[in-house]
Formats: structure tokens, sequence, C-alpha cells
């Protein structure tokens, strides 16, 4: 009689190590863990521009994109001989000195996976 019973509970101690296997590994998953993010933002510092000198130039860096998102916009360039830095989506800039400026934006996702793009500013007399 117990050996009968054996058998035909065989089958059901089989699906409840199952379901007890299913539910630790559902449950251990660390829901903080992400995967990690190796897609590369796109920068996008925008067309050239030309301006006057004296003017003010808006540097304007939302065409950039990524995947999960922008966590820092940094420009940069080298202006009359010293080199100067802004932050933000965009910035303003007054051109003063006549010439072609190059101006690099550089963004960052949360990952630190960052991309670059330049563009130039001429400035006219």
């Amino acid at each position: 009689m117990y050996e009968s019973m054996a058998k035909d509970l065989a089958p059901l101690s089989l699906s409840f190590l199952a379901l007890a296997i299913f539910i630790v590994l559902a449950t251990s998953v660390d829901p903080a863990v992400t995967p990690e993010d190796v897609e590369v933002p796109e920068a996008d510092a925008g067309p050239d521009l030309t301006v006057v000198a004296g003017s003010t130039a808006t540097l304007d860096g939302t065409r950039s994109s990524d995947d999960a998102g922008i966590s820092s916009y940094q420009w940069s360039m080298d202006y009359a001989g010293s080199p100067l830095a802004f932050t933000g989506e965009t910035a303003l800039f007054t051109f003063e000195h006549p010439g072609v400026h190059a101006v690099t934006l550089t963004v960052t996702d949360e990952a630190g996976n960052t991309d670059t793009d330049t563009f130039y500013v001429t400035v006219t007399p």
C-alpha cells in the first residue's frame, strides 16, 4: 500500500520541488541591479554659426541624445589663447574676437559613456 502511494505522490513531489526552485530564483534577483549601459550617447552641438563681434551666441546641445538620458553637457574651446569651459545643455557666450572658433560639446550618460561633437563659430568684425 505504501509503495503504491509513493508512486502516486512522486509526480506531485517533483512539481512542488520545481515550484520551490522557481520561487527561490524569482525572489533572489536584486531589483537594484540593472543591465550595464553600453550604448554611447550622441553629442549634437548643432550647426556652425556666424555672428558679429560683440554678439552673444547660444551653444545648444538639445539635439544630443542617449537611450537612458544624458547626465552632463560640457562645452570647451580655446578662445584668445585661453581654454574655456561651460556646462549645461545650453550655454551663452559673447564672442569679441573675429575669426573662426572651434567649440566642442562632450555629453556623458549615467554609465560614464561619452561622445563629442565640434562645431565652428565664425565671428565677423
